[in-house]
């Protein structure tokens, strides 16, 4: 049986399938549409024609609903809707929504139905998905780890939530307990927040009113409990529901309780602001130093000790500050102390200024690999520790040589005693055997010996500083002119001289012998310093101030309103390393193997005996600088001694001569009675004195030994001075020239003599002393 539509074309038009059927399980179909192939893939006939019947496309499991929901609706008689998923002829699955009623009876009175099929697989696919996610968001909002709900802005209501509105969330969220189960009006807080987070509660609703699709605002504010306790609570909210004006009707809410969170940060802020008070008013610098030893933070301290501005210092690393060649390729990360990750160091850091000064650093490596130091400034600390230290050295050093000096008198004392009394003998001797050849030239042998032994005695008497010498004004520069034929013949071919000498230099007072002994033991140290290889030695002579003087060397020793003749002596040879530099005027120390003589101590002793001082400075691989210091003369001063002494020239009178040793009296009565005096000799001062006393006028002069038991030869001076200050005195001495003090008035200042000496030197002095006659004629 087949029927055609009841209205010709609309099927057509219709948006689905259109058809007639009978009311069987099988839904055999009367009429369908042409729309029956798009939707089951199947023609039309094939369904009125019996080879297909639509109830068996219908999936099983919804044959039964789909037939009493038809039932149903015939039995009230009204329309029936039902939504199934038939199977289409390729197989796929498409689901439907079909609408229809009855019809009056077939001819044959089955009841006949007539509907609208359409195709709704998008629609139901949409609506899984919708359910789907609705369960995905379900499962989500209730594993938050806070509170998910939905404000209503216009109602200010929550009307949704993912957790009980009463009980433990609203607890949570409020700090209040309610029996509403439905929604709960936002004024509920109202009196449970602080005033200014009420102002911001209202900002934050009109905030949320502007939102963007997306956009999040977050609010932190404070709720009180019943217990009357105060929470912190973090809001998070996004838009969730627009209105028909499209603005925001509803928004999503994530509340958490962040009291403790908010506690530990205050803890943590308050602690970094007691770190930043301490910082700022710590009188120590305060740095912080990435992995790369770049500054990211100092305190004022910091800045203000280095000299620099915080935003200056934050462009600057550590290594470009440090003393060059102390840092090296080691990063400072290595300093460690005790295997842990702290150091401790004192260095030079350079100032913003450009100046130089002495930090002690303490340092802590972080986890992160940041570095933290603490500077302290310790120059000043630095200068008095260097002071005090080369004062100790100088105090140690004079020790040393007051011991030396002390062991050195002795000894030189006694030797010279020894050889006043051989050179003595020899120089009489040679006198009474001017006629036998041979004899004399025995004697003069011993005579040479004696004074060689003497110069010796003489030598350590200059390393102790205690030398004595014969003062007159000397010309530096001349005696440094005159000394190059001198000089190439102690050097090597491969050592050159430089020379930078003024032909006009102030005269210095000294000894000219004992200062061209200091520069020839200056330039033969050079000399050897350079060794087998090509070298340069230079020397200068200039006119100069102690504050004048090099950054190494401070002569405190010398007067600052003096002028001063400055001798300088460099070469480039192999240099003297730091731990030597502290022993080179120790007596027979050398770098040049085993002790070979007093060296640079007695180079010292002959430039401090003229009221100067030496100083040395050396750099290993580099070579060696000295400086001789030595004041320039206050004016011209006539001569002492007369330059020379008639060879037939013999005193007359009587000479009182007191020594307390027996050997050197009786050898000097000789040599005194060779001259042409008479002698009384003595052993004491005290005896002396007794002789004055009875017949000081029968004395053309009194010889002097300084060191006497008892009345040493000063106090025995200072007696006759007093009372016979007429009479002409000579000390005599095997070391150097004593203190005196104060003249008594009227007396003149005594010749001294050093023993041994030679006849020629006696007669010179007696000559003087006595004031017997003018010599005119060269020593023999």
């Amino acid at each position: 049986m087949s029927m055609s539509p009841p209205v010709h074309g609309m099927p057509a038009r219709l948006p689905g399938l259109a058809y007639q059927c009978l009311v069987t399980q099988e839904w055999p179909m009367l009429w369908m549409s042409d729309a029956c192939e798009n939707i089951s893939g199947w023609l039309p006939a094939d369904f009125i024609d019996g080879r297909v019947h639509w109830g068996e496309l219908i999936e099983p499991e919804h044959r039964a609903p789909v037939w009493n929901a038809v039932q149903a609706a015939l039995v009230e008689r009204r329309p029936f809707q039902v939504t199934y998923a038939i199977r289409r002829r390729d197989g796929k699955v498409r689901w439907l929504w079909e609408q229809g009623y009855a019809l009056d009876s077939s001819p044959d009175g089955q009841m006949i139905l007539e509907g609208l099929i359409c195709d709704v697989t998008p629609h139901q696919r949409a609506l899984a998905e919708i359910e789907r996610g609705s369960e995905f968001n379900q499962r989500v909002a209730s594993t938050v780890p806070g509170h998910v709900f939905v404000l209503d802005i216009n109602s200010r209501r929550i009307t949704y939530s993912n957790q009980d509105l009463n009980g433990l969330r609203l607890r949570s969220i409020s700090g209040a307990a309610t029996d509403d189960d439905n929604s709960v009006d936002l004024s509920f807080f109202s009196d449970r927040m602080t005033k200014e987070d009420i102002k911001r509660g209202q900002a934050w609703l009109k905030q949320c009113r502007s939102l963007k699709d997306g956009e999040v605002v977050e609010w932190r504010y404070k709720l009180r409990e019943e217990s009357a306790q105060w929470k912190w609570r973090w809001m998070s909210t996004t838009p969730f529901e627009r209105d028909e004006q499209d603005e925001v009707k509803a928004v999503l809410c994530v509340v958490m309780d962040i009291t403790e969170q908010q506690e530990t940060s205050d803890r943590l802020r308050d602690s970094a602001l007691r770190i930043q008070t301490i910082m700022d008013n710590a009188s120590d610098g305060i740095f912080v130093c990435d992995k790369d030893l770049r500054f990211t933070a100092a305190n004022p301290a910091g800045c203000k000790l280095l000299r620099m501005e915080h935003q200056h210092l934050l462009c600057v690393s550590l290594p470009e500050i440090f003393e060059p060649d102390k840092l090296g390729d080691r990063p400072l990360h290595a300093l460690e102390v005790d295997g842990n990750s702290t150091m401790l160091t004192e260095r030079k850091l350079r100032r913003g200024d450009g100046s130089w000064g002495v930090f002690e650093l303490h340092g802590r490596l972080l986890e992160d690999e940041s570095l933290v130091i603490v500077a302290r400034d310790v120059t000043e600390r630095r200068r008095e520790l260097d002071r005090r230290l080369s004062l100790e050295r100088k105090i140690a050093e004079a020790q040393r040589l007051a011991t030396l000096g002390s062991i050195s008198r002795g000894i030189a004392h006694d030797f010279n005693n020894l050889l006043a009394t051989i050179l003595g003998s020899a120089e009489t001797l040679i006198e009474d055997a001017s006629g036998d050849q041979r004899q004399s030239e025995r004697l003069e042998r011993i005579r040479l010996a004696a004074s060689r032994a003497s110069e010796l005695t003489r030598q350590l008497l200059d390393a102790a500083g205690g030398g004595g010498h014969e003062l007159a004004n000397v010309d530096v520069g001349q005696i440094i002119r005159e000394m190059p034929s001198l000089l190439y013949s102690v050097l090597g071919a491969n050592v050159s001289l430089k020379y930078d000498v003024p032909r006009s230099v102030p005269n210095v007072r000294g000894d000219a012998g004992r200062l061209r002994q200091v520069v020839m033991n200056l330039v033969v140290n050079a000399s050897e310093a350079i060794g087998e290889r090509s070298g340069t030695i230079e020397i200068s002579v200039r006119v100069v101030r102690p504050s004048e003087s090099g950054p190494w060397f401070d002569p405190k020793q010398l007067s600052v309103n003096t002028d001063y003749v400055l001798i300088e002596v460099k070469d480039d040879g192999v240099g003297i390393d730091d731990h030597a530099q502290g022993r080179i005027f120790e007596p027979y120390f050398s770098t040049k193997g085993p002790g070979r003589g007093l060296g640079l101590a007695a180079v010292r002793g002959i430039v401090r005996q003229h009221s100067g001082d030496l100083g040395i400075q050396s750099e290993l691989g580099k070579g060696t600088w000295c400086q001789v210091w030595l004041p320039v003369a206050a004016g011209e001063h006539k001569e002492a001694l007369l330059s020379g002494w008639r060879k037939g020239w013999r005193g007359s009178g009587r000479v009182l001569l007191v020594d307390d040793e027996d050997a050197p009296r009786a050898a000097l009565k000789e040599l005194v009675e060779a001259i042409g005096f008479e002698v009384t000799d003595v052993s004491s001062g005290r005896a002396a004195l007794d002789l004055l006393r009875q017949h000081a006028s029968d004395y053309a002069a009194v010889m002097l030994d300084v060191s006497m038991p008892g009345m040493d030869g000063v106090a025995t001076w200072r007696r006759i001075a007093t009372n016979w200050c007429a009479l002409p005195v000579l000390l005599m001495s095997g070391m150097s020239p004593p203190q005196l003090g104060r003249t008594p008035d009227g007396a003149d200042i005594p010749a001294f003599l050093l023993k041994p000496f030679s006849m020629k030197q006696l007669r010179e002095a007696l000559q003087i002393a006595t004031g017997q006659g003018h010599p005119n004629t060269e020593a023999h």
